[in-house]
């Protein structure tokens, strides 16, 4: 049993630090979305169910009655502008997370929320539990709506940013023109209490409403009307029957190019309104604005989301849950929780069937929503004994093709839930009172290369780091970090996509954030630096990242090793060679004589001299002798004769040119190394005995 909540000046916020500002252009502020209640996400969702992070609060005892709150999150979630995730607990706690799952801010005392938080263009944050609670971004209370009970309403952020509180009466708010009731009073809530702009109450409207393309009218839901009222000041326009016992919402898309269509559930069946049709003084839409999208014999229509996007001929798609129903004797409508529901992807234009498949278990007001690639997201819980459930999660693609599963058995707590999917690709949904995190399966690594290698002394080395998504799913905004030597200097980055500046050096680090990246692509970074004058081995260091789960973290880092040697300034050349004219095979020896030169600005290392008979002038072929060299400063030369026998292994009877080759076995590292070689034009030749 739920403690009642006293309400009072003694408001706990516990605050950590805010995260970064992100791209706004796509966060999941409202309860299906957008203003429109379309459902329509504006990234992709995970390709596979991995469990990013998971957070269910502790039970929570008041210390006076001693009673003690489910641990459980309720409702569904929130996105904010700058990533960050809402929620409410059974608890009665209002809850802030980070996107990594770190907890940001908790309030206490707002009361236990029936209905998802929702965040207006402002960055406020909106709760309705034992009232309306709009927070700001540090979980301070920005303004309050008492409503003398359990609140449990809907919200809605209008696209003019109007907020609407449903629950049998509708309250509009103007977050820009509060009227503060009370505002110097000594107790700090009450100080920030609020009245309504206006109200409406003419007919029963308690679930989520969704506005007009242009803000300027709101589409409200009741179990027996669909009511259409100014958003300024609350007056009624007009009004359609739709005797619906489910929570369904309205929603709103501009399709026609001249006004809203507006699609909801309305008992067996999907209508479409066409608002361009409806005068000015019309109490009702004329028939011709109304149509019949899908009709269900005994079942009855639930959420539906709506779908712009994926179908080439401009149609859209609708998602619906449609249940199962049996009458009883008095003719009121009986659902079997312990039974099915039908998952429906529709033409929206002509009503045709798309696919549908068959869920087990009867999820209250369970809600699809879609991707952005127009894959459907559901949740389903199912009743295997009585009362133990299994919680199931479903992907399912464009053609009805399910992509995945996620089951959970033996669980306690159902609710109506809608998940979402954040700014990053993550998807968000509660499970078992648990909120849960699912990642994509990206799979990052990094290489690294430097050249050249060795590098010299004050001169420049080119790093090259490559960041590739070996799949199966994108991987969303990589992060790649890497180190450089303290000795480098002098940095120069660039990367493959030079219109965004996707990389920041630091002194001697960068740090690049990438857009998604696609499976099997890939982003090269490269970094150009200045070693320094004396010799050492530079050592690099390299890390990626993704908001993503990444299920192989093995080739996530990188380290390269880059020796820095002194520039070699050793040149040695023959600058003559002679040998004899004439040769007989044997065992009579010959003097061969060569000079041997340093014309490097270095020192040459000892080495060794070769001599060669060969029959063309540019090439060394045979060699008949080597004879030790000694090191030679800059500028010095060294004479060498060789005397040697020729044996007749060595080579047949012919006519040679003479050679000699500096550093014959390639023992010193030299500036030029093709230059060792000369031969004289002198022909020697060879007599066989």
């Amino acid at each position: 049993m739920l403690k009642p909540v006293i309400l009072s000046a003694s408001i706990l916020a516990l605050t950590l630090s805010l995260a970064p500002v992100k791209d706004a252009s796509a966060y999941w502020g409202t309860y299906q979305h957008d203003a429109q209640q379309t459902g329509k996400a504006d990234k992709a969702a995970p390709s596979a169910p991995s469990v990013k992070w998971s957070y269910q609060h502790p039970n929570v005892v008041d210390p006076i009655a001693g009673w003690v709150y489910d641990p459980a999150f309720v409702a569904g979630v929130a996105e904010g502008a700058d990533g960050t995730i809402y929620a409410a607990g059974a608890d009665g706690r209002a809850y802030a997370f980070d996107s990594n799952g770190s907890v940001k801010h908790i309030l206490d005392g707002i009361g236990v929320c029936c209905a998802p938080p929702v965040v207006g263009q402002d960055g406020t944050i909106y709760f309705a539990g034992n009232g309306l609670w709009a927070l700001n971004p540090d979980f301070t209370v920005r303004f309050y709506f008492p409503d003398g009970d359990t609140c449990c309403g809907a919200i809605t952020v209008g696209a003019d940013g109007t907020i609407l509180l449903g629950k049998g009466v509708l309250y509009a708010f103007d977050p820009a023109n509060l009227n503060f009731t009370d505002p110097t009073n000594a107790d700090p809530l009450i100080a920030k209490t609020v009245s309504a702009k206006w109200l409406y109450d003419q007919r029963e409207v308690r679930w989520a409403s969704s506005t007009s393309t242009d803000g300027k009218t709101l589409y409200v839901a009741g179990p027996l009307f669909l009511v259409a009222i100014e958003t300024a000041t609350g007056k009624e326009l007009w009004y359609q029957d739709i005797k619906n016992e489910r929570e369904t919402m309205p929603v709103a898309k501009a399709v026609t190019g001249k006004g809203d269509v507006v699609f909801i559930a309305a008992d067996q069946k999907i209508i479409a309104i066409d608002t361009a049709m409806i005068g000015i003084n019309d109490k009702t839409p004329p028939p011709a604005a109304v149509s019949t999208v899908i009709s269900f014999s005994g079942m009855q229509v639930d959420r539906i989301a709506f779908d712009a996007t994926t179908a080439i001929d401009g149609s859209g798609t609708i998602a619906a849950m449609v249940l199962p129903f049996t009458l009883d004797a008095s003719g009121v409508k009986v659902f079997d929780f312990s039974g099915t529901t039908d998952l429906y992807s529709i033409n929206a234009k002509t009503g045709a069937l798309r696919w549908k498949t068959t869920l087990p278990g009867m999820t209250d007001a369970a809600t699809p929503i879609f991707d952005a690639t127009g894959a459907i997201i559901v949740n389903s819980d199912e009743m295997v004994d009585g009362v133990d459930f299994t919680s199931h999660l479903y992907m399912y693609s464009t053609a009805g093709v399910k992509v995945w599963e996620y089951t959970v058995a033996n669980i306690y707590q159902t609710d109506a839930r809608v998940p979402i999917i954040g700014m990053d690709g993550t998807l968000y949904t509660l499970i078992n009172g648990a909120l849960k995190a699912f990642g994509g399966t990206a799979d990052l690594s990094v290489s690294l290369a430097a050249t050249p290698s060795p590098a010299k002394t004050k001169s420049t080395v080119t790093y090259t780091m490559t960041v590739t998504n070996n799949g199966p799913s994108s991987a969303v905004q990589p992060k790649l970090n890497q180190s450089f030597d303290k000795t480098l200097t002098n940095f120069v980055v660039t990367s493959n996509n030079p219109i965004t500046p996707e990389c920041q050096l630091n002194t001697r680090s960068i740090a690049c954030t990438f857009a998604d990246l696609a499976p099997g692509s890939s982003k090269i970074v490269t970094v150009t630096a200045t070693t320094a004058g004396t010799a050492s081995t530079l050592v690099t260091n390299a890390s990626v990242k993704a908001g993503s789960v990444d299920l192989n973290l093995a080739n996530n880092t990188a380290t390269i090793s880059t020796p820095v040697v002194a520039p070699v300034t050793c040149d040695l050349i023959i600058s003559a060679v002679s040998g004899p004219t004439a040769i007989t095979r044997g065992t009579t020896k010959y003097s061969f004589t060569a000079t041997v030169k340093n014309q490097g600005t270095g020192s040459c290392a000892a080495s060794t001299t070769g001599f060669y008979l060969s029959p063309t002038i540019t090439a060394a072929v045979t060699q008949v002798g080597t004879i030790a060299t000694s090191a030679l400063a800059a500028g010095a030369t060294q004479s060498l004769t060789l005397s040697t026998a020729v044996a007749t292994t060595k080579l047949a009877a012919g006519t040679f040119y003479v050679g000699a080759v500096a550093d014959s076995a390639a023992v010193v590292a030299e500036t030029l190394e093709t230059n060792n070689f000369k031969s004289v034009a002198t022909t020697v030749k060879t007599t066989v005995k």
